[in-house]
């Protein structure tokens, strides 16, 4: 019993001769500076402001002024987020005025089955009778 116990220490002691000649004899990839750097946390970035629409540019190059309507923030009615906001700006919706007196069939069908664009219509109404 004796021999074997001193046969599976020896056999343990080269296992662990090799484990440790090889976790030393690899190379271990050194980072390009010399210095270890963490990963910056990402975060979200909002997506950029649509461009005014091209009669607008037009006739500011020309010098004329441009017809200004009041922009309201379309993102304080619960449920229009920037993309939908952006949507709608492309519809020419930009103030609550615009989106009370729209018709909800025309708006609907740019938007998917999520958008509810009757309560929107209706926040919009509710706006501009307070």
């Amino acid at each position: 019993m004796k021999r074997f116990l001193r046969l599976l220490t020896l056999a343990g002691a080269v296992a662990g001769a090799v484990w440790y000649a090889r976790q030393n004899a690899e190379p271990q990839p050194a980072p390009a500076d010399g210095e270890w750097m963490a990963k910056p946390d990402l975060k979200a970035v909002a997506d950029p402001p649509e461009a005014p629409p091209e009669s607008v540019v037009s006739s500011a190059i020309e010098g004329a002024p441009a017809e200004e309507k009041p922009a309201d923030d379309l993102t304080d009615i619960k449920g229009i987020g920037p993309k939908y906001s952006a949507q709608l700006h492309g519809l020419g919706i930009s103030s609550f005025a615009d989106l009370a007196g729209a018709d909800p069939a025309e708006v609907s069908a740019s938007f998917d089955a999520r958008a509810d664009v009757e309560g929107w219509i209706t926040q919009a109404r509710q706006r501009m009778q307070a």
